[in-house]
């Protein structure tokens, strides 16, 4: 799979940060077909997004594309969850407002930070459970 050169990552948190504080900034509907703002923002958001997540690490081997699989499995599950939860609070309490409407970007999202989980945070958790149980012994 190709992927893009690493530094693109911060080229793309850029892109998300700027839509995300224009979108915070903006007073009109979002989706108003009326005004290209809104779904000019809502573009940018996505692109980034979909950048970060196509970067390469810097070190991009097996092991990666294993943790990029794992990351898509997981989120890809908390998506269907979700929508399995609200979607059964929606239909308990009738009432339309629990009825899930998430996008794609909070798909990407959730793959960003599972992805980074399992690559960043992970492994310094267990290597520290691991120094511990060896002080232990």
């Amino acid at each position: 799979m190709k992927l893009l050169p690493s530094y693109f990552k911060w080229i793309g948190l850029a892109g998300y940060i700027v839509a995300g504080v224009l979108v915070s900034n903006y007073t009109f509907d979002l989706d108003d077909v009326q005004k290209p703002t809104g779904l000019f923002l809502q573009l940018i958001a996505l692109l980034s997004l979909v950048i970060i997540i196509f970067s390469k690490q810097r070190v991009e081997d097996e092991f990666v594309i294993h943790k990029r699989l794992q990351a898509l499995q997981i989120s890809i599950l908390i998506i269907v969850l979700l929508r399995i939860l609200f979607k059964s609070l929606a239909f308990w309490f009738q009432d339309t407002a629990w009825m899930p409407q998430f996008q794609i970007n909070f798909l990407l999202l959730i793959y960003i930070i599972v992805f980074h989980f399992l690559q960043v945070i992970f492994p310094f958790i267990s290597q520290k459970l691991s120094k511990e149980k060896a002080h232990e012994k």
